[in-house]
């Protein structure tokens, strides 16, 4: 059985402000898929409540349920040092990760860029 993961109704509110209302939408794993569209539109906002930084309505998960294997890079890290790639894709997997990074995680990190050259 494939998981797939879901959106279903989501709206993100800042206060009276509607960034992003009713979105359903799932996707299969292997998958491609892009967030477009014009700034302001909420992509944003979208992109933070589905990994649990705002507040949102409706459901998001796998099949349902919600995942902790969700990673969240944000286009501003606010952090003011030159990262190599696998600490870029590191960040994204902070809220899952301990004071110690496993070989394992390091690993699954370096995976999901395979063109480059690991030294």
């Amino acid at each position: 059985m494939t998981l797939r993961f879901v959106l279903d109704d989501v709206t993100v509110r800042y206060g009276k402000v509607t960034a992003r209302a009713d979105i359903s939408v799932s996707f299969s794993p292997g998958g491609l898929a892009a967030l477009v569209g014009p700034n302001g539109s909420g992509k944003s906002s979208l992109l933070r409540a589905v990994n649990g930084l705002v507040p949102f309505l409706g459901d998001v998960g796998i099949e349902g349920e919600l995942s902790a294997h969700i990673g969240f890079l944000p286009q501003d890290l606010e952090a003011r040092a030159a990262l190599t790639v696998v600490e870029t894709v590191m960040v994204g997997r902070m809220h899952s990760l301990g004071l110690w990074i496993s070989r394992e995680d390091l690993d699954r990190a370096r995976s999901v860029s395979p063109r480059v050259a690991w030294v």
